[in-house]
């Protein structure tokens, strides 16, 4: 981190905090920075142990043990979780991601997950036919959904091969595709929002 000592000082007393107390932050600031691996040129978002490998071999390394979760998120009219998705499914290492509709999405909230991810992408009119093909593998189509219908997702009893839907904020899952489903999970909240 190249910033002086006298930087942080008067950054600190700009901003109304004690200035005595920059040697101390820029201290913690560095030790936080070479935790993250950024001395050593890597700063990716991913575990210590697979710093040492290229982005493909980290892929290559997840691969051997991605879980049966397959996700599908719908990217018809906007992509404002999709980011996200991608992220917690890259932390579960699931086997793949769907994007269903545009090709194109926001991919900063992502962080990098999405490298470590096989992505693939369907229109949005072969859905129905992507549904039927894991349904014939032996997979169970969840929606993740909040339905008159639909279960608490704390409560839902997870197969091993399971294909999650997810829809699009505002617009959620078409009832067409609610209808393919063998089960619509949601997530209890306590909040005003009707969706997370």
């Amino acid at each position: 981190m190249n910033v002086s000592t006298e930087a942080v000082a008067e950054f600190l007393s700009a901003n109304g905090v004690d200035a005595e107390l920059a040697p101390a932050l820029l201290e913690h600031l560095r030790a936080d920075e070479t935790r993250r691996g950024q001395k050593t040129g890597d700063s990716r978002n991913i575990h210590d142990y697979l710093k040492e490998l290229s982005t493909e071999d980290v892929f290559e390394d997840l691969s051997q043990s991605r879980s049966g979760m397959v996700s599908v998120f719908l990217n018809v009219v906007g992509d404002f979780n999709l980011s996200s998705g991608i992220r917690n499914h890259n932390w579960y290492n699931g086997e793949c991601v769907w994007i269903v509709g545009k090709k194109k999405w926001d991919r900063r909230g992502a962080v990098g997950s999405h490298h470590y991810v096989d992505l693939r992408h369907a229109d949005s009119e072969h859905m129905t036919a992507l549904i039927e093909r894991y349904r014939a593998d032996g997979y169970t189509v969840v929606a993740a959904e909040i339905t008159d219908d639909s279960v608490p997702l704390n409560t839902f009893s997870w197969p091993d091969k399971v294909i999650t839907i997810y829809g699009e904020e505002g617009a959620g899952i078409p009832q067409t595709i609610l209808d393919y489903c063998d089960h619509i999970v949601h997530i209890p909240g306590r909040g005003s929002v009707r969706s997370i």
